[in-house]
């Protein structure tokens, strides 16, 4: 039986490499997405909490750190991420650890708390108003 801990870095190694697939396609398309991907925006005609993150990213790897911001602020936490975790994944599988799996399962905690989870809901809610509004 495969365990949850080898099954969460393969779901995190595939969905990185799902965003750095999508970051390539949209870098190489003639338009800044080659089709929508949001299927809430598609139904409502009203953007979601993550349209626009892949063209913040594309303005942030051009160093429009501000234009990054103004598009979708998720842009800069996920491109941390896209640089953070594939060493991050290195190191644990050249080492034989598991600290990104060890870290995942505090943070996982803390974030079942329910102040700190109303705190997140909340920066996710101010997220989307940004988003809509700006």
């Amino acid at each position: 039986m495969v365990s949850n801990r080898k099954r969460f870095y393969a779901f995190i190694i595939l969905a990185g490499l799902a965003g750095y697939a999508w970051l390539i396609i949209s870098l190489t398309s003639q338009t800044t997405q080659p089709f929508k991907p949001c299927i809430f925006s598609h139904i409502t005609s009203v953007p979601c909490p993550s349209c626009g993150t892949t063209t913040s990213l594309i303005s942030l790897m051009g160093g429009g750190l501000q234009e990054a911001i103004h598009l979708n602020p998720l842009g800069i936490p996920i491109a941390m991420g896209l640089l953070i975790l594939p060493l991050w994944i290195t190191f644990d599988l050249i080492g034989r650890r598991q600290t990104l799996y060890v870290s995942f399962k505090r943070a996982e905690s803390v974030l079942k708390r329910p102040a700190v989870a109303i705190a997140a809901i909340a920066l996710f809610v101010a997220n989307w108003l940004w988003v809509l509004f700006n």
